[in-house]
């Protein structure tokens, strides 16, 4: 039987390095720009992410969310994502959100027992 967990935990960890690689060099404007009509720009998709993550890692831990209540209705699945920066926290603060919960994410993981 493969080792599923190992599996999943290195689908996570590529797919961060990925989005690392791809966002890096983008400039505050691009961050916040869909690249099509329709579309939701980068920022909103790694806030939906974080959000999502951490609502995940809770049910898996029993833990309480750290992020609050309006963070997770601004990146819920069926919000609308908006161009303009304002509306959102800043690319810094999205950025440490997914990697915060990328990390708890990856934590809870590992930690998981699968013959549970």
């Amino acid at each position: 039987m493969p080792d599923v967990k190992g599996l999943v935990l290195g689908q996570m960890r590529s797919g961060q390095a990925i989005i690392e690689m791809l966002t890096r060099d983008l400039a505050e404007v691009e961050y916040f720009k869909a690249p099509v009509e329709g579309a939701n720009h980068i920022g909103w998709v790694l806030g939906h992410i974080a959000c999502t993550e951490e609502r995940i890692v809770a049910a898996m831990t029993e833990a309480s969310q750290r992020m609050p209540r309006a963070m997770h209705e601004l990146f819920q699945s069926g919000s609308v994502c908006v161009g303009d920066a304002s509306k959102y926290p800043t690319r810094s603060e999205i950025d440490d959100l997914f990697l915060a919960g990328r990390a708890a994410t990856l934590e809870a993981l590992e930690a998981f027992d699968l013959a549970k």
